[in-house]
């Protein structure tokens, strides 16, 4: 991956794909492109054995380049969420691989996370991913986990839960759809 200036690292565009909020895409994804396409295997395998920021932006790569040889891998990652904002990068790369076994993974991911209670991880970008791999696909793999009450967040005490807000499964729909219609913008535009 290239090197990241320290005054405007790429994991801060891609976390929460700000670059989407801040309207930065047109700035941002040459970028991203640019560092995907200069990663050596081993530095993506490193990036994602490394801290959220390095995992996130190796994630990201892997998934710009739809690249199958760290899938085993990303699943595992995604599957173990093992820290925060990883699982964003994760959720990404398993939209970009639009097949049966990224559906499996995002699904086995969304049964284990759900419902939320009081275990608010990655399961918004995990359910547009599911669904943009639905929409790909012509599946509908993610209907399943759209029942709202699978999404409500819980304060757990000893002797009851109290629901204190719920997460947005469309709201997560929509970001993926927004960040793949940003990607093929910019494939468009930039086809040689």
């Amino acid at each position: 991956m290239v090197e990241e200036p320290q005054e405007n690292p790429l994991y801060m565009d891609l976390l929460h794909a700000n670059f989407l909020r801040f309207g930065t895409a047109s700035a941002v994804l040459p970028r991203l492109y640019e560092s995907a396409a200069g990663a050596t295997d081993a530095q993506l395998s490193r990036g994602l054995q490394s801290g959220w920021r390095e995992s996130l932006h190796a994630a990201w790569c892997i998934g710009v380049t739809k690249d199958q040889t760290h899938f085993g891998a990303v699943r595992r990652r995604l599957l173990e969420s093992s820290s925060c904002f990883q699982g964003q990068g994760y959720c990404f790369a398993m939209a970009r691989f639009e097949n049966q076994a990224a559906a499996d993974a995002l699904s086995k991911y969304l049964e284990t996370y759900l419902p939320v209670g009081d275990r608010e991880y990655d399961q918004i970008w995990a359910i547009g991913a599911l669904a943009w791999i639905d929409k790909v696909m012509g599946t509908h793999r993610a209907d399943p986990f759209l029942d709202e009450r699978l999404w409500d967040i819980q304060l757990v005490g000893p002797t009851r839960n109290i629901v204190i807000g719920c997460l947005e499964p469309q709201r997560g729909i929509k970001l993926v759809e927004d960040i793949m219609s940003a990607l093929n913008e910019h494939e468009r535009a930039n086809i040689h």
